[in-house]
């Protein structure tokens, strides 16, 4: 959790050294042994700087994104932290409001008070036994391009996950933010000069292992690695009246419609709504008016699940986008079923002014498509891919450094 899921933002040397304990000691390890009024007083430093924690927690970047990667693709993800219940919950809460999806298990130290703490590997083997999964026979390597293991244990601390992995024999993610490193990679190295054990994978931030598990791992699912989501034909035209009347931006005709045929998707064909149909074709005073309706759904997902916002960045319509994210308050954040963003329809289809718009109205830069690429990969042009990369190091910051215990 800490350095991983949220912004690091104890400091453990302070920990230790307050508690007078030595900075490769296991400091939970080490309360055990303490005298009672010893052990007390160091709980209680504990938590009270765990209770600062709580109140500055900061999910780390690319945390949600992943999640929802995750949860589309049917892959279960669960949180195993030294931290208490508390702090957890605190957790859940700030990632559930960020739209993150829920986790499959939980165990923070308190649930895992009758087992002994990371790097021990009860608490894994569990979560396996959870998901039906006998560690026993997993190969914790796998080969490029394979299954390899299917339990990937991923945290910022070699000490602590990495070998908390490597004890359950599965496969490692190593998350280090401060690395300066360029990019995410795997690895075949078992051990580094000072003896620790090395992760298979490598990630500057969490968005990155998306890519790499789908370059090095066969993803399950129909958004996964075994097919290609390919959709042939034309796509279908409005049929009903009042999309006819959106798609060519018949405002006069429109205002003549009842309220409830204005917010009905069609029932056959493309089930887009008119708002759908007149982002798509840039009928920007369509699009002003059907806004006005009663009860219209800006975020509703039509033909193969793009809603208004992703059908007006693929075709570039940067004034309708501005609308939408502000006077329609529009979700920036639902994919189509093939999990392409707004941003990275309008990235890939290379509309400039498109994706300068939603950038200006806060689309994530981290969202991840099902191969696990963010927008910024998924462009053919370096001014659009150099524009959403400076969008991101904006919103990140020069860096974010990873810190356990």
């Amino acid at each position: 959790m800490d350095g991983t899921l949220t912004m690091p933002t104890i400091d453990f040397a302070k920990m230790y050294e307050d508690c007078n304990v030595p900075r490769g000691c296991d400091i939970l390890a080490e309360l055990e042994r303490m005298s009672p009024a010893e052990g007390d007083r160091c709980r209680q430093i504990i938590g009270q700087m765990e209770e600062e924690a709580r109140r500055s927690m900061v999910l780390m970047p690319g945390a949600v994104e992943l999640g929802r990667w995750l949860h589309l693709h049917g892959v279960p993800f669960a949180l195993v932290t030294r931290n208490t219940a508390r702090t957890v919950d605190t957790l859940v809460g700030a990632w559930t409001e960020g739209g993150g999806p829920p986790f499959d298990a939980v165990l923070s130290r308190d649930e895992c008070s009758g087992l002994p703490p990371k790097p021990h590997p009860a608490s894994l083997i569990q979560i396996a036994s959870k998901w039906d999964i006998d560690l026993t026979t997993e190969d914790p390597k796998g080969s490029e391009g394979g299954e390899g293991n299917s339990v990937v244990m991923v945290g910022d601390s070699l000490r602590h996950d990495v070998a908390f992995g490597k004890a359950a024999g599965v496969s490692t993610a190593l998350l280090d933010t401060s690395s300066s490193s360029s990019s995410s990679h795997i690895t075949t190295c078992s051990s580094s000069s000072t003896g620790e054990e090395q992760p298979e994978f490598h990630i500057n931030g969490l968005w990155e292992l998306a890519s790499l598990l789908c370059r090095h791992r066969i993803i399950p699912g129909s958004l996964g690695t075994g097919h290609p989501l390919k959709y042939y034909g034309l796509p279908p035209g409005p049929s009903s009246i009042a999309c006819l009347a959106a798609h060519s931006g018949a405002v006069k005709m429109l205002k003549t419609l009842p309220p409830e045929d204005l917010i009905a998707p069609e029932e056959e064909g493309s089930d887009n709504t008119p708002l759908i149909w007149a982002a798509d074709q840039g009928k920007i005073e369509a699009v002003r008016f059907l806004l006005t309706v009663p009860n219209v759904d800006v975020n509703y997902r039509g033909y193969l699940g793009s809603t208004a916002i992703c059908r007006a960045a693929r075709r570039g319509h940067a004034d309708i986008v501005r609308l939408l994210a502000k006077d329609g308050e529009a979700n920036m954040e639902i994919p189509n079923i093939k999990m392409q963003y707004p941003l990275h329809f309008a990235a890939f289809k290379l509309m400039d002014e498109a994706v300068d718009a939603l950038l200006e109205c806060g689309a994530s830069t981290l969202a991840l498509d099902r191969k696990g690429r963010t927008p910024a990969e998924d462009t053919s042009s370096e001014r659009i891919r150099e524009r959403i990369l400076a969008a991101r190091r904006n919103t990140l910051g020069s860096s974010f450094r990873s810190t356990t215990y």
